[in-house]
């Protein structure tokens, strides 16, 4: 019987979950923030797309197909972010 008693309570906590106390309700409103606010343009078509941020300039690499979807920034071998002028840079040599 205390067995069964025991396995009810760890079935109630399981299906019970647990709830975060922050609100995501705000994520969406504009406020002023020391980084800017979000300010991207894609460019490219079928499955990989530049994402350019456009408050920095940095180049995004994303891949996106069905239910995939990745991003990551793009660099040189030494680590260093490529931004979008040497990104066309490059194309304009080819």
């Amino acid at each position: 019987m205390f067995k069964r008693f025991i396995v009810l309570i760890l079935m109630i906590v399981c299906l019970v979950g647990c709830h975060g106390s922050k609100s995501m309700n705000g994520l969406n409103e504009h406020k002023e923030s020391p980084i800017g606010y979000p300010n991207v343009t894609e460019y490219g078509n079928d499955e990989f797309f530049y994402l350019v941020d456009n408050n920095t300039g940095v180049v995004y690499l994303k891949y996106e197909s069905g239910y995939l979807c990745g991003l990551t920034v793009m660099t040189h071998k030494n680590g260093q972010p490529i931004t979008i002028d040497e990104l066309k840079k490059w194309y304009e040599e080819q």
